[in-house]
């Protein structure tokens, strides 16, 4: 009789045990993790929809572009560089218009920016592993941005393009323009060898 409890005990307990510690570790897994707040800077962010002006602490800002602006699905260190390049781009028009209505709009504009509502959707139950990657990169890279002779760079950046030298204009510009940007594009590509990246660093310059 003793044998037959043990036996039940051994064949219906280790299987609960089992399944209990393989939920409290997807609990874990699935956790979200925080920003770092290392500034309390805000964007005022302009939604193209809506009209609003929504102020947006740097770091959620850039989160919600790297988010917008490159896929989930990419290396890490893609992620990184992308937020070093997406918060250069905004502190650069953080000066610039310092002393207008707002800072950026939210669409390609500017930078793509989502917020949490726009990736819960996006994402669905894979939102809390695809944001904690996201974060990762930008608490990797906190404050970290780019600059030139003690400026913060105009940090622009593409998706898909091929590798020349270009020279970016203002819209309403001609050949009197008091000024020109630089850039150079390098591209690589994914592990998979499918996708090209590049990451386009700019200067402004006199002319």
């Amino acid at each position: 009789m003793k044998k037959i409890f043990l036996y039940t005990v051994v064949v219906v307990g280790i299987p609960f045990f089992v399944v209990l510690f393989w939920k409290n570790e997807s609990e874990i897994k699935l956790k979200e993790i925080h920003l770092n707040y290392l500034s309390n800077v805000m964007v005022r962010v302009k939604r193209e929809k809506t009209g609003d002006i929504q102020n947006v602490l740097l770091e959620e800002y850039v989160m919600g572009v790297v988010a917008g602006e490159m896929p989930v699905s990419f290396e890490i260190e893609a992620l990184k560089a992308q937020s070093v390049a997406s918060r250069s781009y905004v502190i650069r028009r953080l000066i610039n218009n310092k002393d207008q209505e707002y800072d950026v709009v939210d669409t390609v504009s500017n930078q793509v920016y989502l917020d949490e509502d726009d990736l819960k959707n996006k994402w669905g139950d894979k939102y809390i592993e695809y944001i904690n990657k996201i974060k990762t990169s930008v608490n990797d890279t906190s404050m970290e941005y780019l600059e030139y002779d003690g400026e913060v760079i105009d940090a622009l950046f593409a998706s898909v393009l091929s590798r020349f030298r270009v020279t970016f204009l203002p819209s309403n510009s001609n050949s009197s323009s008091s000024w020109r940007s630089l850039v150079r594009l390098i591209g690589f590509k994914t592990n998979d060898g499918s996708k090209s990246i590049f990451i386009i660093y700019g200067l402004t310059v006199p002319r």
